[in-house]
């Protein structure tokens, strides 16, 4: 293993490492453009050169390996000038369009210009080369080859990690550029995350161009509801409006990378369908009203039920593998402690979409099915249960319904007898987040909140328990549905195991119990003795 001395710190690193990395772990900051850590090496933009003792030629740092007895410079004042020309040369036929350029504050032109660059530009702006601007390459991505450096970060992702080789180099010299080998789009499901690698403005996000300048934006850390892989995310937003995921750092789930059908997600906290209110069906149609008021209403609904004969034990719960691990342990406990009924069954598996790839993108469309498999609900790997249940209330053995998602029920495979059950049901109660086709049909509707504004647990397909963090305050009056349900046991009377004020103390209760179900435990998913991813 060798040992070299960079800047005046020595370094011991394994066989085969470069300088660059060996750099990267003593703290120090190389400057770069083409290098990236889960792409092969380029050494085209030579912006990392450094200077070795016995050299006589400064080296490309991130190609160059390391060797024992090393000694390199990379502050000197001999390397800085070689960047500072380097950087000239990049930006020589550069637009210099930073104003409007959607890449303005998180632009490493822009950054290392102010560090190392600072030079008197020579070429006037009239006689730069000029290249087309705003190309469409698919519905993620738009280009502009005025801005590219050619640094092919986007070009070897494309090829190596998304395994789909769409974009190449064309044309010669100054006049070269990038674009889709065939003339036509991107196809690939992961082509945002060229927008993501791209270290200048050439490459940006169609969806989130012009929608917010970045300095504005604060991130939180949380998890990715697409799917059941759980992929680590950043949640981009400001005044309490998402404006977008890029993907976080976890070697163990997606490295750092997402599917494009996973950012698009977070558009459903913005919509316009958000349920911001509780809603009580007045003369046949809903209408928002206070909570307390929402309250009684049910409150009231369910002393009628009684009267006439209807026991609690015939109205049913229909859990969510959207939901989280907190919302759905409270939701169990509402309908098995306080209801006492045994009709409590969650949407089966197949009624996903069933796309899948060998990378990150999974079939089970839903982020937290196995906190369901861990409670014990019925459902989630058998269609049949849940076909049963509709069944059983066409039939009019089922006297209500509360219901914690709507999103399974466009996939139910006879929706007109589902529309037929719901319809002659005594009392429908659904608590969501986002208005449906299906929500017309409630006589109580309560506002849940997004997956941005609570805090909680998914378990991924790998059992791995994972946190989402609460990015603002709910919208509207919201809540969350661990809330939801401990308010209506509080107004019946039966709050006596409900008493978590937050998260934190129903996944401590769920430690407490130690409970397993279908091969599953909490030992096994990470929630005893060690913190949460």
């Amino acid at each position: 293993m060798p040992k070299l001395t960079i800047d005046g710190k020595e370094i011991e690193v394994e066989a085969g490492a470069t300088v660059f990395t060996a750099a990267e772990r003593l703290g120090v900051s190389i400057p770069h453009f083409c290098y990236h850590p889960k792409l092969s090496i380029a050494g085209n933009c030579r912006m990392c050169m450094v200077q070795i003792a016995g050299q006589p030629k400064p080296a490309i740092s991130c190609a160059t390996q390391a060797q024992e007895g090393m000694v390199v410079d990379t502050t000197g004042a001999e390397i800085r000038e070689v960047r500072r020309r380097v950087l000239e040369f990049i930006l020589i036929n550069h637009p210099i369009d930073c104003p409007i350029c959607d890449q303005a504050g998180e632009c490493k032109l822009q950054e290392y210009y102010m560090s190392a660059g600072l030079h008197e530009s020579r070429m006037p702006l009239a006689d730069k080369v000029h290249k087309s601007k705003r190309v469409v390459f698919g519905e993620h991505v738009v280009y502009d080859a005025e801005r590219c450096i050619l640094c092919t970060r986007c070009v070897r992702f494309m090829s190596e990690v998304a395994s789909s080789p769409e974009l190449d180099v064309f044309g010669r010299g100054d006049h070269s550029y990038i674009d889709v080998a065939d003339g036509g789009q991107l196809k690939s499901k992961y082509s945002a995350n060229i927008n993501d690698i791209c270290p200048v403005g050439a490459l940006t996000s169609r969806d989130f161009r012009f929608k917010c300048r970045v300095w504005y934006l604060k991130q939180t850390p949380t998890i990715c509801p697409g799917c059941s892989q759980g992929c680590n995310v950043d949640l981009h937003h400001h005044q309490s409006v998402a404006y977008r995921y890029l993907p976080r750092e976890n070697e163990a789930v997606n490295q750092c990378w997402m599917c494009d059908d996973g950012r698009m997600t977070y558009k459903s906290i913005n919509a316009e369908s958000r349920i911001l209110l509780p809603m009580v069906k007045h003369t046949g149609r809903l209408e928002p009203v206070e909570w307390d008021d929402a309250i009684k209403f049910l409150l009231r609904e369910l002393g009628r039920l009684f009267e006439s004969d209807v026991a609690m034990r015939d109205i049913a719960g229909v859990a969510s593998p959207h939901a989280t691990l907190e919302e759905s342990a409270y939701f169990a406990k509402f309908i098995r402690t306080v209801l006492g009924s045994e009709h409590l069954v969650a949407p089966p598996l197949t009624w996903q979409d069933g796309y899948a790839d060998e990378f990150l993108i999974r079939a089970d469309k839903t982020p937290n099915r196995k906190s369901l498999d861990l409670l014990g609900i019925a459902g989630t790997h058998d269609e049949a249960i849940l076909t049963k249940l509709v069944r059983d209330t066409d039939d009019g053995k089922i006297k209500g319904w509360f219901l914690l998602d709507q999103s399974w029920m466009e996939r139910f495979p006879d929706r007109e007898m589902l529309t037929r059950a719901l319809k002659q049901v005594a009392l429908l109660v659904i608590i969501d987040s986002n208005m449906a086709p299906w929500t017309e049909m409630g006589q109580l509707v309560l506002p849940k909140v997004s997956f941005a504004e609570m805090d909680g647990v998914f378990i991924n397909e790998h059992h791995r328990a994972q946190r989402i963090r609460m990015s603002f305050p709910p919208l509207g009056e919201a809540k969350s549905a661990w809330q939801i349900v401990a308010m209506i046991a509080k107004a019946m009377g039966k709050d006596g195991n409900f008493r978590a004020t937050t998260a934190e103390d129903i996944v401590a209760e769920l430690v407490s119990q130690e409970r397993t179900c279908s091969g599953l435990s909490y030992e096994k998913i990470g929630l005893l003795g060690q913190p949460l991813a």
